[in-house]
């Protein structure tokens, strides 16, 4: 038989000749053939005594070419953009929407698109009703002006705004206002005013040591709660501490909410003193 044929006898397999090194049996539709591997496009083999070693190099390839189907979409290319033609699943790591508002915030719905939550109004806060979140206004809380040293007023019956106890008011906003006035004066007694933004639709109050004083009426850009004036009206030389309570409803038109200070005559003067303070909430 030929050199590179092995043939089948009752004794085995009977080689022609000895397999050279990295030699194989192939079968060649009859039979069996030794013979090597061939080394294909950038594939170098090298055959030893008892083995074959196998390498292959190549320069990579350049993509000419991206074409998307469904549920994925190409503009093709070598640099093509690729997206999506529907929304990825919650399950499979997406949200479930197309677009989210801009300055929206998430939550969670199961397997469902998220829930967006809108800011809402300003100063609003992110709170949570046990089941879900909301944006809510939040609970009136109330907000301290304190007056860290004493002021002298020497104008007369000219009202002087105070240096300190001041705040501002939105529009279309009720407040509850309340606060301690600490006053001393000499000559004339000491008087206390406030006033706010034009034309509030409600303004009631309540001073004490006075009863309670139901501050119903104003007119003009501002008001003056004058039925307050004459309660702290004092003699040729004294102090007082009186407290009070404010509500006001304020309307379309924002502003300052100030406490105002005079004296009951010329001559003298009047000092609405350090630790005197007013405190208010919105609602």
């Amino acid at each position: 038989m030929a050199d590179d044929i092995v043939s089948l006898s009752g004794e085995g397999l009977k080689f022609g000749r000895f397999p050279a090194n990295g030699e194989l049996l192939i079968g060649n539709g009859s039979g069996l053939k030794l013979s090597t591997l061939t080394a294909g496009s950038n594939v170098t083999i090298t055959n030893s005594s008892g083995g074959i070693s196998i390498s292959a190099t190549s320069s990579g390839g350049t993509v000419t070419s991206v074409t998307g189907t469904t549920p994925i979409t190409s503009t093709g290319g070598a640099t093509p953009n690729i997206a999506l033609t529907t929304p990825v699943a919650v399950q499979y790591g997406g949200t479930g929407l197309a677009t989210i508002t801009s300055n929206n915030l998430m939550v969670g719905n199961g397997t469902g698109a998220v829930s967006l939550i809108a800011p809402g109004a300003s100063g609003n806060l992110l709170t949570s009703n046990g089941t879900t979140w909301a944006s809510t206004a939040p609970t009136a809380v109330w907000t301290t002006v304190k007056k860290t040293a004493d002021q002298t007023v020497s104008s007369g019956t000219t009202y002087v705004d105070d240096s300190a106890l001041s705040f501002s008011m939105l529009a279309n906003t009720t407040y509850a206002i309340r606060g301690v006035c600490f006053l001393s004066y000499t000559t004339n007694g000491a008087v206390v005013s406030f006033n706010g933004p034009a034309s509030p639709t409600r303004i009631l109050g309540q001073t004490t040591p006075n009863t309670t004083v139901a501050l119903t009426t104003y007119s003009g850009a501002t008001y003056s709660l004058s039925p307050l004036n004459a309660i702290f009206a004092g003699g040729a030389t004294g102090q007082i501490v009186s407290a009070f309570n404010i509500e006001v409803v304020n309307g379309a038109t924002g502003g300052t909410f100030a406490m105002r200070l005079a004296q009951t005559g010329s001559g003298g003067s009047m000092v609405c003193q350090k630790g005197s303070f007013i405190e208010y909430a919105a609602f």
